[in-house]
């Protein structure tokens, strides 16, 4: 197979999976949509907002260094490095949600999305917090 062919097929998998990976988020979406109480929607878009932007601002860039400068011998040291780094900038932004999340959701306008916020949660991760009541009935003919 030639390098031209070997490029098409690498162009062609990574168009392929990108469509996919937005078409799973609008179905989740959709799907979210659909279980959500309409008077939750705004407060989880505006906790999902913070979260996003707090992923946003720890991504420098390391998966990419890793990929480009991680070969030969130094492709431990620059994985290593590259790994390490997104830990802790992940921590550390995960610690300023935890901190700041509260306040900031409140002064945004949303203080019930506060309650949406994973980690500013005392309790676990169970439950439906925002979750329609689903109510089923049966009829018989």
């Amino acid at each position: 197979m030639s390098l031209a062919q070997k490029a098409a097929r690498g162009a062609l998998w990574t168009v392929t999976s990108s469509i996919g990976g937005r078409a799973v988020g609008v179905l989740g979406a959709l799907v979210l949509t659909r279980f959500l109480d309409p008077h939750a929607i705004g407060e989880v878009a505006v906790a999902v907002v913070l979260v996003m932007s707090a992923n946003w601002i720890t991504l420098w860039g390391f998966g990419q260094y890793a990929v480009v400068k991680g070969r030969g011998v130094d492709a431990l040291e620059v994985t290593f490095h590259a790994t390490v780094f997104s830990l802790v900038l992940g921590a550390l932004s995960l610690g300023a949600i935890a901190v700041v999340g509260g306040a900031l959701v409140a002064r945004l306008g949303a203080p019930g999305a506060e309650q949406r916020l994973a980690v500013s949660q005392d309790r676990p991760l169970t439950g439906d917090p925002c979750a329609r009541r689903m109510e089923v009935s049966v009829t018989v003919a």
